[in-house]
C-alpha cells in the first residue's frame, strides 16, 4: 500500500508521494470544467462529466474553486486527478494525510467525509482520510534539515489562506497555531485582475491572473506583453501589506525567535528585497505540506508501532 501526502489549495492542488526512498510531488490548477457528455480525460461525478486542473483551463463551464465550500465540493475531483498525475492506482493507496487551514477547523470532519467514500466512473471510492493542520505538515519537513533553528516560526501562505505557528525547543507552541481567510496570494492575483482592466487588458480569470504573475507577462492574439514592472509593484505592496500584518499579530513572538520561515505556494510571491536577514524562503517551499504531511502519516505509523510495543 502507498500513502500520500496531499495539500488542497484554491490556487493548486498538490501531492506527494515516497517510493522506494525517493520523494515525488506533483501539482495542476485547482479548476474543473463540466460538460453534460463524456469526452476524453474526462471524470463521470454526480451526474456531469468534468475536466481537472490545465484541461479545464481550455474548456467552457469553468469552475475556480474561490472558497471552502467549493474546495471541499470538488476535492474528490482533485484528489483522483492527483493520483493519476502520480501514476498511482487508488486500489493501492493506504492512508492519504490532507492539510486544512486552521481557518476553517470547524470543518474538518466533512472535509473528511467528502473524500472517505464517493461515486466517481460508475464506481466507489473508499479511502482512509488523515486531516492535518496547515503549516504542521511544513513542520515535519524542517525537523529533517540538517540545520535547523531551534525557535522559530512559520507562515504557509496559501492562495486565500495564511496559517502559522510557533515553534520552540522543536515543539509546537499551544495556541500558538492560526488561520485566516484573505491573506494569501489571492490579494495579489486580483489587485492584477483589477490592474489589467484598467490598462485596456480586459477581464482574466483568476487562474490566468496568476499565471501572469509567475511569468511576467501575457499572450494576445500571439503577441507577448510585458509586464514584469507591475507585477513586481503589485507584489512589492502585497509584501508589505503582510509584513505590517504579522508584525503587528505577532510582535511579541516574533522578536525572540531565531528564524521565520515562509512556506506555502504564496511565497513565491513575496518580494525578498523588503523582508528581514533572519527571514527565510526554502527552496520548493510550496510542497511542503504535501510532503510534510506524508511524513505525519510515517510518524502516526511509528507511533502507534510504539505504543503497540511499550
Amino acid at each position: 500500500m502507498v500513502d500520500i501526502g496531499h495539500d488542497p489549495g484554491y490556487g493548486y492542488n498538490k501531492s506527494a508521494v515516497d517510493i522506494d526512498g525517493n520523494i515525488y510531488y506533483e501539482k495542476d490548477n485547482s479548476v474543473v470544467a463540466w460538460s453534460a457528455e463524456a469526452s476524453v480525460g474526462a471524470i463521470k461525478f454526480e451526474g456531469n462529466y468534468w475536466h481537472v486542473g490545465k484541461a479545464a483551463l481550455l474548456r467552457k463551464n469553468q469552475i475556480e474553486i474561490t472558497n471552502h465550500d467549493i474546495l471541499e465540493q470538488y476535492q474528490p475531483l482533485f484528489l483522483l486527478h492527483m493520483l493519476k498525475k502520480l501514476g498511482i492506482d487508488p486500489d493501492s493507496v493506504g492512508t492519504i494525510a490532507t492539510g486544512l487551514s486552521l481557518a476553517h477547523e470547524s470543518r474538518a470532519e466533512s472535509f473528511k467525509n467528502r473524500l472517505t467514500s464517493f461515486e466517481a466512473n460508475d464506481r466507489m471510492y473508499h479511502f482512509n482520510i488523515e486531516i492535518v493542520a496547515q503549516a504542521v505538515g511544513a513542520k515535519y519537513v524542517i525537523d529533517d534539515f540538517d540545520e535547523r533553528p531551534e525557535n522559530y516560526a512559520i507562515f504557509d501562505i496559501g492562495s486565500n489562506t495564511l496559517d502559522a505557528l510557533v515553534v520552540i525547543d522543536g515543539e509546537i507552541q499551544e495556541g500558538s497555531r492560526f488561520g485566516t481567510d484573505n491573506r494569501g496570494v489571492f490579494t495579489v492575483a486580483r489587485t492584477l485582475q483589477q490592474h489589467l482592466v484598467d490598462i485596456g487588458v480586459g477581464s482574466v480569470s483568476l487562474p490566468e491572473s496568476m499565471k501572469i504573475l509567475e511569468t511576467g507577462s501575457i499572450k494576445l492574439y500571439g503577441v507577448e506583453h510585458d509586464l514584469a514592472n507591475a507585477v513586481e509593484e503589485i507584489k512589492s505592496k502585497y509584501t508589505n501589506e503582510l509584513m505590517s500584518y504579522i508584525d503587528s499579530r505577532w510582535n511579541s513572538e516574533l522578536r525572540i525567535l531565531d528564524s521565520i520561515i515562509f512556506v506555502g505556494g504564496g511565497s513565491h510571491f513575496l518580494d525578498e528585497n523588503l523582508m528581514q536577514p533572519h527571514f527565510m524562503i526554502p527552496t520548493n517551499p510550496e510542497y511542503f505540506n504535501a510532503v510534510g504531511n506524508l511524513r505525519s502519516v510515517e510518524r502516526t505509523r511509528i507511533s502507534a508501532k510504539a505504543k503497540v510495543m511499550a
